[in-house]
């Protein structure tokens, strides 16, 4: 998800852009869906539309993030759910009333002529009672909000997260991990290990910032993205969360290795594992970086595309794309059929998750979520690891790493991979995530020789 921080007081939406918003909230109410594939499906989203484009994805991340309080909202102040235009429009004058309480009447009153010139009568009269009555309602909230429960609401998530999160890692650090999702993301960069990459960074010194507790990685200053663009063309940085790092250094391949990644794409994680690999071959004694291999595996035409579109900038480390459903296909088939190997030193498995270490980056993914969810895709993962272990030679090492910070898809998912091999170790942990990074559960398997 891109950079999304709050609108300077002076910029003034036209109604074009109001109802572009409004249509993106529409969207999203009548069929919802992941908010990265509605924003991108919009023209809106090309170059020659920045302004439009910033000012619709703002209101459309912040009304995803306060969902459950604007809903609050408008159920106190309606006997019964408006139609999906008026709906639309409440929720996203809403979002900025929230992000910019000062502002109030100036937001009301651009929203109520929006609603004359684009709804019923009744619809802008309507509009007009409710809207004026939002920021006393949101402030009465707040200084309210003193339950659990409520401030659950208050910070953007459904209760039974927030009580999954309580019961885990106490009250205290419940709130905190909501609270932190309420923040708009940053960007962040990982410096590639290229030539160039350090001069270049260097360059735009002004506008990247080290990230202390991550090497490598920078967070881009707000307005900086059009200058880094030169940086991600030529190789020198890749758009990446700094907690994707922790679980390939855990791993940490040497030169020369060969590294069989599953779920790669988009690739960046391999990416990662590619410049590891070319940093270890500068040790005494190691191979070259060109008798490094990793196998990218991964299912659909998109993210096959994204695959090789990452790796055409890797010219060093060695790399074959397999195309293969590995939970209902034959893998070792298709790594045959690619003239890749069926045997590894390492393996990265990026499992499919919850996402819910990530919900202040996607706060879509909050509302799509059950509690049957978790379960789930915990015994998908477990699949997945028994699966690799059949390709991993003898003392070699399986990084698992989720975006998630549920103890089911992590530690209770590692206990259950030792149970059925006993003939492996295990180190790692979940990360709840920090100021700088999403959170993440990322472990070693080790295989015994």
């Amino acid at each position: 998800m891109q950079q999304s921080m709050s609108l300077p007081a002076d910029i003034h939406q036209t109604e074009k852009t109001l109802a572009e918003a409004v249509k993106l909230v529409r969207q999203y109410n009548i069929s919802p869906a992941k908010a990265d594939e509605i924003l991108a499906g919009l023209y809106l989203l090309t170059d020659k539309n920045r302004l439009k484009r910033r000012v619709c994805q703002f209101i459309f991340l912040t009304v995803l993030r306060n969902k459950p309080l604007i809903e609050s909202a408008i159920a106190a102040f309606s006997k019964r759910r408006p139609k999906s235009d008026l709906s639309a429009l409440l929720q996203c004058a809403a979002a900025e009333i929230l992000d910019n309480p000062e502002n109030s009447p100036k937001i009301v009153n651009t929203y109520v002529q929006f609603a004359k010139n684009s709804l019923s009568l009744g619809e802008a009269k309507f509009c007009n009672a409710v809207l004026r009555k939002f920021p006393s309602f949101f402030q009465d909230f707040k200084e309210r909000a003193l339950s659990f429960e409520k401030k659950a609401v208050l910070y953007g998530h459904p209760l039974f997260i927030a009580e999954r999160w309580r019961r885990r890692f106490g009250e205290e650090a419940a709130l905190s991990i909501m609270q932190r999702n309420q923040r708009p993301s940053k960007v962040y960069l990982r410096k590639c290990f290229s030539q160039g990459a350090d001069e270049a960074f260097e360059r735009n010194s002004d506008i990247l910032s080290p990230v202390d507790a991550f090497e490598g990685f920078y967070a881009l200053s707000r307005g900086g993205f059009e200058r880094i663009a030169p940086l991600l063309k030529d190789g020198f940085a890749y758009i990446q969360d700094p907690s994707t790092g922790i679980a390939a250094r855990m791993l940490s391949p040497k030169s020369g290795m060969k590294v069989l990644d599953l779920c790669a794409a988009p690739g960046g994680k391999g990416r990662l594992l590619a410049d590891i690999m070319k940093e270890n071959s500068l040790l005494p004694g190691a191979a070259p970086a060109d008798e490094s291999l990793i196998v990218s595996v991964d299912k659909g035409t998109r993210r096959m595309a994204l695959l090789r579109d990452n790796f055409k900038r890797e010219n060093i480390v060695k790399n074959i794309q397999v195309d293969c459903d590995i939970v209902n296909s034959s893998l070792a088939g298709a790594l045959e059929s690619a003239g890749a190997p069926l045997e590894y030193d390492a393996i990265f498995l990026d499992a499919p998750c919850s996402n819910s270490g990530v919900l202040g980056r996607r706060p879509d993914a909050r509302f799509r979520l059950s509690e049957s969810d978790f379960s789930a895709c915990a015994d998908i993962q477990l699949s997945m690891l028994n699966m690799a272990e059949k390709f991993l030679k003898d003392g070699g090492k399986i990084a698992y790493s989720t975006c998630s910070i549920d103890e089911v898809e992590n530690e209770a998912v590692v206990e259950r991979f030792l149970k059925l091999h006993p003939q492996f170790s295990a180190r790692g942990s979940t990360f709840t995530g920090s100021e700088d990074s999403d959170g993440c559960g990322a472990f070693i398997l080790e295989r015994l020789t």
